[in-house]
C-alpha cells in the first residue's frame, strides 16, 4: 500500500510540474511585442513566438512612407520580430517562476470513468500508429517550417509571401491602394499577414498533428486526466 501511495505522490508532482511548465511556456508564446519602421508610417504587432498580431498605419502614413507601404510594413514587421525575440531569448534566460499552487483536480469525467484496461488497449494501439510514423515527423516538420505560404487579402489588393516564420515580400496594388481608406487597409494588411505569419511552431505543429500524433499530443496535454483514464489515479 506505500508502495502505491508513493507512486500516487509521483503523478500528481509530476502532473503539477507538467503544469508549471506548460503555464509558463503559455505565458511566454502569448506576450505581444510592438515595433514600427523608423519613420513611423506602420506599426506592428507580433507575440513572442514571432506570429503576426496586428498592424497600424499612421494617419499620415503615405507621407510618412513616402508611398511605399511594403517597405514600411517589412521594416516595422523586423523590428517588432527582432524585440520579440530579444524578450523570448531574456524570458527563457530568466530564473523560472515560483511553482504555482496546486489546486485539487475536478471532478473526473464520464469518459475518464471508462475501463482502464479497454483505455489501455486503444491508447497502445495509438502508440503503435505513432511509432509507425515517427521516422516521417522530421521531415514533415522542415516541410512545414521551410515552405512558402502565400495569403491574399480579402478584397485582393495586398499579398504577403512569407518563409520559414519571416516575411519575405509584401504585394500590394497600387491602384487598391491609393482608393482605400486607411481602415480597409489595414484590415486587409492585417488578414494577409495573420495567415502568412501564423508563428513558426503553430505552422509546423499543424503539420504534424495530422492522425495519431495529434490525438496522441493531445492526451499528453492534459496528465492529469490520462492518469484518472489508465486507472493510477481517482
Amino acid at each position: 500500500m506505500a508502495q502505491l501511495f508513493d507512486i500516487d505522490e509521483g503523478l500528481r508532482e509530476a502532473t503539477a510540474e507538467a503544469r508549471q511548465h506548460a503555464a509558463r511556456l503559455r505565458d511566454l508564446t502569448s506576450a505581444e511585442v510592438g515595433g514600427a519602421d523608423p519613420a513611423g508610417a506602420v506599426t506592428v504587432t507580433v507575440r513572442s513566438d514571432g506570429a503576426f498580431v496586428d498592424a497600424r498605419l499612421h494617419e499620415d502614413w503615405r507621407k510618412r512612407s513616402a508611398g511605399d507601404l511594403s517597405a514600411a510594413v517589412a521594416a516595422a514587421l523586423g523590428v517588432a520580430q527582432q524585440s520579440a525575440a530579444d524578450a523570448w531569448s531574456a524570458a527563457v534566460a530568466a530564473d523560472p517562476p515560483a511553482p504555482p499552487d496546486v489546486r485539487e483536480d475536478p471532478a473526473p469525467s464520464t469518459a475518464d470513468r471508462a475501463d482502464p484496461a479497454v483505455f489501455a488497449q486503444s491508447l497502445n494501439s495509438l502508440l503503435q500508429q505513432v511509432e509507425d510514423r515517427l521516422a516521417e515527423l522530421p521531415e514533415i516538420a522542415a516541410q512545414a517550417a521551410t515552405r512558402v505560404v502565400e495569403a491574399t487579402g480579402p478584397s485582393g489588393g495586398i499579398t504577403a509571401v512569407a518563409r520559414e516564420g519571416a516575411l519575405i515580400r509584401l504585394d500590394c496594388d497600387d491602384r487598391w491602394l491609393a482608393d482605400a481608406p486607411r481602415s480597409r487597409i489595414e484590415a486587409e494588411l492585417c488578414a494577409a499577414l495573420g495567415k502568412a505569419l501564423p508563428g513558426l511552431r503553430n505552422q509546423v505543429d499543424d503539420a504534424i498533428r495530422v492522425g495519431p500524433v495529434g490525438e496522441l499530443l493531445d492526451l499528453a496535454a492534459d496528465p492529469a486526466a490520462l492518469f484518472r483514464k489508465l486507472g493510477l489515479t481517482s
